[in-house]
């Protein structure tokens, strides 16, 4: 699964087929892949099913800062991989 959001990003990054579409600043520089969704049930969205920031970020801070590693920017990251290989 990681190699495939891996090939979706490059297709719109420059040099891949949909270059352009998006401006560069808004395609993700590195990605979390999380063993659940955000649901009213684990507190991560209201009742207007609207996320809530704060409490995502405190739940994924440690996440969160390892994106801003070197080896968190990495989609095949080791964290991606444990998650997806949880998943499967």
């Amino acid at each position: 699964m990681p190699r495939l959001l891996e090939a979706e990003l490059a297709r719109s990054r420059e040099g891949g087929e949909r270059a352009g579409v998006f401006p560069g600043r808004w395609l993700p520089s590195a990605v979390a892949v999380l063993g659940e969704a955000f649901t009213e049930q684990n507190h991560m969205l209201n009742s207007t099913m609207k996320m809530l920031r704060g409490k995502i970020v405190e739940y994924y801070r440690s996440r969160i800062d390892y994106l801003y590693a070197a080896e968190g920017r990495s989609i095949l990251n080791d964290h991606n991989r444990a998650i997806v290989a949880r998943l499967e």
